[in-house]
């Protein structure tokens, strides 16, 4: 119950004779686009070189940088994608949530009889996460 495998040497299984009745997990968030540093430190100020850089230099004549001639970033809107959950960030925290569902199928409450406590931090990147996690786990 403590990892995932990809091989039959390592099995998840608890040791013969015991059996799980408890699980706390400490999960971070799905995907973001971008955290607010990354964007800000390193990011932005990239892409304020970059058009500068596109009125003086052709990067059609330099093979290994010529894809830079047509490239956009992935971050369009700042202040909407910034420190957000992608698509896939989402879909991870759903997947997680259906893989404990299928791991402690026993241990989970049924539906409105059980109460449980899913802690998140105040960001809406993990918020969102444990709501997805939470519809995982319930599918």
């Amino acid at each position: 119950p403590y990892f995932e495998s990809n091989t039959d040497e390592l099995n998840p299984d608890p040791p013969e004779g015991c059996k799980v009745d408890k699980t706390a997990y400490l999960i971070r968030h799905g995907s973001v686009y971008v955290d607010d540093y990354d964007y800000d430190y390193i990011i932005n100020p990239f892409l304020k070189r970059l058009s500068k850089a596109v009125k003086y230099v052709d990067f059609s004549k330099l093979p290994k940088l010529s894809f830079l001639n047509k490239w956009t970033s992935p971050i369009t809107n700042p202040k909407q994608q910034i420190e957000r959950l992608t698509k896939s960030g989402i879909f991870e925290a759903l997947e997680l949530g259906m893989k404990l569902s299928y791991r402690y199928e026993k241990l989970l409450p049924k539906v409105n009889q059980t109460s449980f406590k899913i802690w998140t931090s105040s960001s809406k990147r993990t918020k969102q996460s444990a709501l997805a996690i939470i519809q995982g786990l319930f599918s």
